[in-house]
């Protein structure tokens, strides 16, 4: 399953290793040499200016228009999140 976080963007579930606060990007040293490192190879969706949640993947990082308590209320409302399984 999938999750929408705003501007026709889906994020697959088994994929996400966080939603974040945008202010993280401001608040954590090391979030900003994560950030910046894939800024470098292109590995970043989406607007930063008009981002309220950051989207944490292995390989990508999802800026949302969307605040990061409604993805997690999104999340929780679809039962397929807490039943995947380790082989997706």
């Amino acid at each position: 399953m999938y999750l929408h976080i705003g501007q026709d963007v889906l994020v697959a579930y088994q994929h996400i290793v966080g939603i974040f606060d945008r202010d993280l990007l401001e608040s954590s040293t090391d979030f900003r040499h994560y950030y910046h490192r894939l800024r470098q190879n292109n590995q970043i969706v989406g607007d930063a200016e008009l981002a309220k949640s950051v989207i944490v993947t292995p390989t990508h990082l999802y800026f949302s228009p969307i605040s990061a308590s409604t993805l997690w209320r999104r999340a929780e409302r679809d039962p397929s999140v807490w039943l995947a399984s380790d082989e997706d």
